[in-house]
């Protein structure tokens, strides 16, 4: 109990670290692991688990891969789908050849291990992929193409190296090649097929209410383990495909809403992605890593100078996407728990085999993944910020509305450099916004034309400004999961329209209150139509600000550094000398 319970909270401690020292978190969790497994000794999987370990091992990772799938949608690679499509066939080729070659050369492999240590390594993963794109926030269809790539590869190369596995172990590499587009044609069938089918039927269950709402996740849970099983039962290795594409189709239909599913597999795939990564490491040998170090070093560097940015020149020629965005992407291919969890089964399948080295593919595998999320994870957000394709930091903000409050809310952030973007239902207001030079949108924020045409690259706020404080708390609830719940804001519900238990909307379902307690969405817009202002003071020495006798309300705070500070409550943020403080100001007289 005492092991598996170090296991669950380790691995949450480490993703959680990750997040808080800005560093990507897989890191944390292999240095957990080996402190917990081979230096302390205070974890040792196969004890802990026997023979149940090298399961549990893969139907989380289907499930893993299944939420990856959820992710993906056809709108967001539209017009780059040949891209990825190259990715993960022309890519993928050229990358198991030279990464096969360099194990070969820098490990001392023979040619059947090198060829299978090449197909472990050729796979990314969106488990160090999507944090790391969470963390640098590129471009749009950057960020889309590398997302499909890292969960589409990852089946792909797990079925080569299972041709390859089966070629070490029969001890015929040429025949397991002859066989391979057979069982890889069959490997695409099935996948296709189950995972097609297993989404239909979920679709078909949730449409029809055959299934109430608080079972759809552990239904769709239970029906991506079993669709992994029977797809592996059916043909080898093929679950990992059924998995991938039955996200797809869910993520793609539109006849039943998976969001609700999607937000429980996301909460469980942080839990299993840290005991993965904690039970993996925890597996390993100081020996074997000491042994291996030193020419992974040599495998890393080819892998991230030259595997890599070859495959992506090929597979993006004579696409849409620029010069920059190309450099990017050749410079971003992380390995991950795939990768990981290929190399623990197989090393454990060659030593009962009797095939001598998987306990060096094992540990050259950890330090190929350590070493690509070291040198990706700190140098990819600066290469990023070089190619002008990273967010900034305090990035553009987002505002339900386009009437004079949101405009005269917006030209402050705007003036300070900030990207900001009104979206309403009001034809009128949004035609003064765009006349005022500011970016608008006619449509309802909730809908999917608003979700496609606004780019939300870069955007790292929420306003909702509306006086409905209905309509502000749906769009909140509508955006908290892209900006999370510290960012976005609306306005105070009006005084006996919303306070009261009865009447009133819960405050968990609101997002953070705006500006004073006294100053709600009704009030503000009857002091602006009956003369209040919108007023920019720069804060003097003394850290005084005034507003010629009348009462002012002070809204935000633009620091000279860039950064923007929102009044929530009584207590404004702290201004200095040279900071600029955006106040509403009373009417003439009041």
């Amino acid at each position: 109990m005492t092991g598996l319970a170090t296991v669950v909270a380790a691995g949450v401690v480490a993703v959680w670290l990750g997040w808080m020292l800005r560093v990507p978190s897989i890191l944390l969790l292999l240095l957990f692991g080996f402190l917990a497994g081979p230096i302390l000794g205070f974890i040792a999987p196969d004890a802990l688990f026997g023979d149940v370990l090298f399961p549990l091992v893969s139907l989380a990772v289907a499930v893993v891969l299944f939420e990856g799938g959820l992710s993906l949608r056809f709108s967001d690679v539209r017009g780059h789908g040949r891209v990825v499509t190259l990715l993960v066939s022309a890519g993928v080729s050229i990358t198991w050849l030279i990464a096969s070659i360099a194990s070969h050369w820098f490990l001392g492999f023979d040619w059947a291990i090198s060829f299978l240590m090449g197909a472990v390594v050729l796979v990314s993963g969106p488990t160090v992929v999507g944090p790391l794109l969470r963390h640098i926030r590129p471009a749009r269809r950057v960020a889309s193409v590398l997302n499909w790539e890292s969960i589409v590869i990852d089946p792909i190369g797990v079925v080569i190296a299972v041709l390859v596995f089966q070629g070490v172990v029969t001890g015929s590499v040429a025949g397991a090649t002859l066989g391979a587009a057979a069982d890889l044609l069959t490997t695409i069938a099935v996948g296709a097929f189950g995972g097609g089918l297993t989404a239909a039927l979920l679709v078909l269950l949730m449409r029809r209410y055959w299934v109430p709402d608080y079972l759809h996740a552990p239904v769709t849970l239970a029906a991506v383990v079993t669709a992994y099983a029977v797809s592996n039962v059916v043909e080898s290795e093929s679950g990992l495909l059924t998995v991938v594409v039955m996200g797809i189709a869910l993520a793609n239909q539109k006849f039943a809403e998976v969001s609700h599913i999607r937000g429980f597999k996301e909460d469980l795939r942080v839990v299993l992605i840290g005991a993965l990564f904690i039970v993996l490491a925890a597996r390993m040998e100081l020996d074997d890593l000491r042994q291996v170090w030193v020419p992974a070093i040599g495998l890393v560097a080819v892998l991230v100078l030259v595997a890599r940015p070859l495959a992506v020149a090929v597979s993006t020629a004579r696409s849409g996407l620029s010069w920059r965005e190309r450099v990017f992407v050749g410079w971003l291919a992380p390995r991950g728990i795939v990768a990981a969890a290929a190399s623990a089964i197989f090393s454990f399948e060659l030593a009962h085999a009797g095939v001598a080295g998987g306990d060096r593919l094992l540990a050259a595998t950890f330090m190929v993944i350590v070493g690509t999320v070291i040198v990706y994870g700190l140098t990819a957000p600066l290469v990023a910020r070089v190619l002008g394709l990273a967010a900034p930091r305090e990035g553009g903000v987002l505002i339900l509305g386009a009437h004079r409050l949101a405009r005269q809310i917006a030209a402050p952030l705007s003036s300070n450099g900030r990207r900001v973007v009104l979206v309403d239902l009001n034809s009128v207001n949004v035609s003064m916004a765009r006349r005022a030079g500011f970016e608008a949108v006619h449509a309802n924020i909730l809908s999917d034309y608003a979700l496609d045409e606004v780019e939300l690259h870069g955007m790292t706020a929420f306003l909702a400004l509306t006086s409905n404080d209905e309509a502000n708390t749906l769009a909140v609830q509508h955006f908290v999961e892209a900006f999370g719940s510290d960012r976005v804001y609306q306005l105070r519900p009006s005084p006996g329209g919303g306070d009261s238990s009865r009447h009133g909307i819960a405050p968990r379902h609101r997002g953070r209150l705006l500006f004073s307690p006294d100053l709600d969405g009704r009030g503000v817009q009857e002091m602006l139509e009956q003369g209040a202002g919108i007023e920019t003071v720069v804060v003097p020495e003394d850290g005084s600000v005034r507003a010629g006798g009348r009462k002012c309300w002070p809204l935000f705070v633009l620091s000279k550094e860039g950064t923007v500070r929102i009044v929530i409550g009584d207590d404004p943020p702290p201004a200095r000398a040279g900071d600029r403080m955006v106040m509403l100001t009373a009417p003439l007289g009041t």
